[in-house]
């Protein structure tokens, strides 16, 4: 029996570790779920908070009070009462901080931009 040469056994190797990958992706691509909803590249969330906050998620009217860590996502609005102030912790070096009886809206929250109103 003859011993395979150094360069059909590279090629071997480098075919059989792409077709091992091609099929893991296959495998991948039938678990998505398409009634999840596209995530977005980033998410915000509170890192302080004081006195009234509440919180309005994008998807709803309701509006809940906001907790310290909850994450935000585009769309989310924060509302602050007569006493409430939140800081919002864009990512590492960035932070927001809104006052008492201020609305804030993510509009954009993406690695190409950030946009609040």
């Amino acid at each position: 029996m003859s011993r395979p040469k150094p360069l059909r056994l590279a090629v071997l190797v480098v075919l059989s570790t792409l077709f091992c990958a091609l099929g893991a992706q296959a495998a991948t691509d039938d678990t998505i779920d398409l009634n999840q909803p596209d995530v977005t590249n980033r998410v915000a969330r509170i890192s302080l908070l004081s006195g009234d906050v509440q919180l309005r998620r994008a998807q709803t009217n309701a509006t809940e009070v906001a907790l310290l860590n909850l994450p935000l996502v585009e769309g989310d609005q924060i509302i602050t009462g007569p006493d409430g102030r939140v800081e919002i912790q864009i990512d590492a070096y960035n932070f927001v901080r809104v006052a008492e009886n201020s609305t804030l809206r993510i509009v954009t929250l993406r690695d190409e931009g950030v946009a609040l109103s």
